[in-house]
């Protein structure tokens, strides 16, 4: 797999309006890769996000395990956009890329999760997937938009959020 203008994106709307103009438009991607086993079976799903995507940008969807044994993938001037921190931590343990981060924008309100921002809910089991993360030298940042402010999680934002999770 080749790299140059990547994101590895965690988003749990997935193709979203926020994806089109904030980051497809600005980098001038040219591909979006949906992964996500649920997305992949849905026709009707993926035939909204091609009406939505900005014309000239490709849009691959991939259930995780045709993704990860896509071993010639050129991702450059693309986004790989999931919809969990579960389906990017299988994705980083299993394909030999040296992926050198990931972006959250959004992992919205669901049940056992804490609200740490509007945009960000964590559950236990998310703060375990972003350390693991963090342990595979990958660094994490979240950033609703391309041009907007980036917080860096790190090993101390995850430790302030155990404490308040407890």
């Amino acid at each position: 797999m080749e790299f140059g203008n990547f994101v590895f994106r965690v988003d749990d709307r997935l193709i979203h309006g926020q994806v089109n103009v904030g980051w497809l438009q600005p980098l001038s991607l040219k591909n979006a890769y949906v992964v996500n086993d649920a997305a992949a079976s849905d026709s009707l799903a993926i035939h909204l996000w091609r009406i939505a995507i900005p014309d000239g940008i490709r849009l691959f969807v991939y259930n995780v395990k045709e993704f990860i044994e896509k071993k010639d993938t050129d991702l450059s001037s693309s986004i790989l956009i999931v919809e969990g921190l579960a389906d990017a931590y299988t994705i980083l343990s299993s394909v030999k890329i040296p992926f050198k981060n990931i972006t959250i924008g959004g992992l919205h309100y669901k049940k056992d999760a804490m609200e740490i921002f509007p945009y960000l809910s964590l559950s236990k089991a998310d703060i375990e997937l972003l350390q693991k993360i963090l342990d595979m030298n990958i660094s994490i940042s979240i950033r609703v938009l391309y041009n907007s402010k980036q917080i860096k999680i790190n090993d101390e934002f995850l430790r302030g959020i155990r404490e308040k999770i407890k």
